[in-house]
C-alpha cells in the first residue's frame, strides 16, 4: 500500500498536478524534520533525535547506501548507530546548506526535493540531491521515503 502511495506522490510532483496545497506553516514543519535529520546524524549525533524524524514503521525506505535500499526503521536505526559510532571516533567536520525547496503536500502526505550543500575543511564541497516522502503520524510529519544522491567531492583547483 505504502509503495502504491510514493509511486501516486510521485506522478502528482512530476506532473505539477493542482492538487498540491501551498501552505506555508507545514512547509515550515516539513523543512525543519529533513533538517533535524541531517544535523542528528552528523552534528548532535543523537541517534533518538534522528529515529524521531522517521516513520516508525517497518516499512519505511532510506538509500541509496552502497547501491542499495535499507527497509525498515531496525535497519535504519542499525545504519544511523554505525554512522554515528563513526563520527564520534572522527566528528564531521563538514558544513552544510539547503537550497532549491520544492515541497508539494496533498493532506497528510507531502513529497519534497532539496539540494544540499555540503563544504568540507578541504575547501571541497559535495552536492546531495535528497527526495523525501513524508506522511503525518498522530499530527507530526514523519520521513516514509528518504532518497538521495551525491556527487563525488570537488575541490576548487583539483578538478
Amino acid at each position: 500500500m505504502k509503495i502504491c502511495l510514493i509511486i501516486f506522490a510521485f506522478i502528482i510532483a512530476s506532473t505539477g498536478a493542482s492538487i498540491a496545497q501551498h501552505n506555508p506553516k507545514e512547509e515550515e514543519k516539513i523543512k525543519a524534520i529533513l533538517l533535524q535529520e541531517v544535523d542528528a546524524l552528523n552534528k548532535t549525533q543523537s541517534i533518538d533525535e534522528y529515529m524521531a524524524c522517521f516513520a516508525p514503521t517497518e516499512e519505511i525506505v532510506f538509500g541509496p547506501q552502497r547501491d542499495q535500499l535499507i527497509v525498515g526503521a531496525t535497519a535504519v536505526r542499525k545504519f544511523a548507530e554505525q554512522i554515528i559510532a563513526n563520527y564520534k571516533k572522527n566528528p564531521n567536520t563538514n558544513t552544510w546548506a539547503f537550497s532549491e525547496w520544492k515541497i508539494r503536500i496533498n493532506g497528510n502526505s507531502a513529497f519534497v526535493t532539496c539540494t544540499q550543500t555540503t563544504n568540507t575543511p578541504k575547501g571541497g564541497q559535495i552536492l546531495v540531491f535528497k527526495s523525501d516522502y513524508l506522511e503525518k503520524y498522530n499530527g507530526n510529519w514523519k520521513i516514509v521515503d528518504h532518497r538521495f544522491y551525491h556527487t563525488a567531492e570537488k575541490i576548487p583547483g583539483k578538478e
